[in-house]
């Protein structure tokens, strides 16, 4: 397992024993007892090449900021392309809901000629035509599902409070063994 850099003039970096150098670093052990223990066991690492090796190959805050930055960078794409999926929605939802009120309109206006059942249209309406209200209702769903899947990509919707219950749930219990 390769730590955050590695040189090939490095001998630690290059050591068979390069984890175990990294974990007693870790564990808070100067160099200097670092470099007894490769000693003791046949590999002369002096503590001056160790220092070099933590401060230039393994430079754990250097690679927490590049993950860091980086973590940051994706969800910051992320986020626009959750933003630009919402938009998109908000849109559909917008169009739709224009054509939705136009038709309640057009239904609107034959409802009385059908109710009025000596209007010179009789025969013709006596019932509101099947593609308006196709149309019409066609136009409700596909809000509705607009609507829902804009409230699901924000983590609104039922079910994702439902899994945000549960996660919560879980975590106390663990906190609890």
């Amino acid at each position: 397992m390769a730590g955050a850099g590695y040189s090939s003039r490095c001998k630690a970096c290059n050591s068979p024993l390069r984890t175990q150098i990294e974990q007693w670093h870790e564990d808070g052990q100067s160099s200097r007892v670092i470099s007894a223990k490769l000693k003791e066991r046949g590999e002369k690492i002096s503590d001056r090449a160790l220092d070099n090796h933590f401060d230039e190959h393994y430079n754990v805050q250097d690679v927490a900021r590049e993950q860091y930055q980086q973590s940051q960078v994706n969800i910051e794409a992320d986020a626009q392309a959750l933003v630009s999926d919402i938009k998109i929605l908000d849109n559909v939802v917008s169009g739709k809901y224009q054509l939705h009120q136009k038709l309640e309109k057009i239904l609107n206006s034959l409802l009385p000629e059908i109710a009025d059942k000596k209007g010179p249209n009789h025969a013709e309406l006596t019932k509101i035509p099947t593609v308006y209200v196709t149309l019409y209702n066609g136009c409700a769903a596909e809000i509705r599902q607009a609507l829902k899947a804009k409230q699901e990509l924000l983590g609104e919707d039922g079910n994702s409070k439902k899994a945000g219950a549960m996660q919560s749930w879980v975590d106390m219990m663990l906190e609890d063994e």
